[in-house]
């Protein structure tokens, strides 16, 4: 006898069967905290436009319209097609999950990935990063520890090379000014991310003395390198932003 393939209710048991898969991921494929967020970001559109859509259950007959017409409704919404084909990829990894613990007949597939433009990377030059750091330098800070904070923040991401995220988990152990020596932990890679070591160059090391000295200064104390001056970590949006 043919075992009948599953179907799941909606949005109850796709969601027991969602988070048995964050689980999976957190716990045993030790992903990073930033990969646990985009699958569930992805699965809260996917399932927001499946309650709306009325279907009641998802079943092999049905899930790959069901995804083609989220990823329309996305479009008509006006989400970028990167985000689009971010979030498909995600929910991709769920499936995939699906079909590996339950034999669900993975819809992906028969579904080609969103078509996302051809795009040159956003790099940006020199003379244009110059620009940048002597424009976090001048702005018109409320305090001298907020200004040399955004520009130390951005000086690690422009001679370091550090992605945002990267950033905001430095700790104050992790740099060592004396050999100019920075340790990353968990950055960006699979298995929950790679640790890497660099150095900061000259120019670097002199933004990072700077901050540090007006964080002692005012008596901040954090386990991140850069906080907000209340004992926490701080993001880069809201260390750069001018007050």
């Amino acid at each position: 006898m043919v075992p009948s393939s599953p179907i799941y209710d909606l949005p109850g048991v796709l969601e027991e069967r969602f988070a048995a898969f964050i689980d999976h991921a957190r716990w045993y494929r030790n992903h990073s905290p930033a990969t646990i967020k985009w699958y569930q970001q992805a699965f809260r559109m996917l399932g927001r436009h499946l309650a709306q859509s009325g279907a009641g259950q998802l079943s092999e007959a049905n899930a790959a319209s069901l995804i083609e017409q989220w990823v329309v409704e996305e479009r008509a919404h006006g989400l970028s097609p990167f985000t689009i084909r971010s979030q498909w990829q995600a929910m991709r990894a769920f499936f995939v999950y699906l079909e590996r613990t339950d034999q669900f007949a993975n819809p992906f597939k028969v579904l080609s990935a969103p078509a996302v433009p051809d795009a040159e990377p956003k790099a940006r030059t020199p003379e244009e990063c110059i620009r940048i750091l002597e424009a976090a330098k001048n702005a018109d800070w409320s305090t001298t520890f907020e200004r040399a904070r955004a520009a130390a923040m951005i000086g690690i991401a422009i001679y370091a090379g550090l992605r945002r995220a990267e950033i905001v988990k430095l700790r104050f152990t992790d740099v060592d000014l004396d050999t100019g020596r920075i340790t990353v932990v968990r950055g960006k890679g699979r298995g929950g991310g790679k640790d890497r070591t660099l150095y900061a160059p000259p120019d670097l090391i002199t933004l990072l003395r700077v901050y540090v000295a007006e964080r002692r200064r005012s008596h901040f104390d954090a386990v991140e390198l850069f906080n907000s001056g209340h004992g926490t970590g701080v993001s880069l949006s809201t260390a750069v932003q001018n007050r």
